[in-house]
């Protein structure tokens, strides 16, 4: 076999081939593999943003809820009923519009 240099060439073209046709097949598998990983990687990243601003907008939320609750449990602490809260109101309503006279008299001056 070492000897004949046609035969030697003729095996290694023969083996090249046969190589290179597993290669393409195992080739092409591997890039669609490829294709199909970084596909799902996308979507997941996709997915980590969405939560990540689902569980931002929560934290905002509850933020907004723990506020609104230590202001019921302060009304609740100094005894205001839905009438105190009522009146309340009305006096500062009051108070923003002797505020606004106040401030069209000085406009005017």
């Amino acid at each position: 076999m070492e000897n004949n240099p046609y035969l030697c060439t003729r095996i290694r073209s023969v083996l090249l081939k046969r190589l290179h046709c597993l290669m393409n097949g195992k080739g092409e598998q591997i890039i669609s593999r490829i294709k199909a990983l970084k596909e799902e990687n996308d979507a997941l990243h996709n997915k980590v943003e969405s939560l990540e601003k689902e569980l931002l907008d929560a934290k905002v939320e509850a933020r907004q809820m723990e506020a609104k609750y230590e202001r019921v449990k302060l009304a609740r602490v100094y005894g205001w009923d839905q009438q105190s809260k009522n009146q309340a109101i009305a006096r500062i309503t009051v108070l923003v519009r002797e505020i606004d006279y106040c401030l069209e008299l000085l406009k005017k001056s």
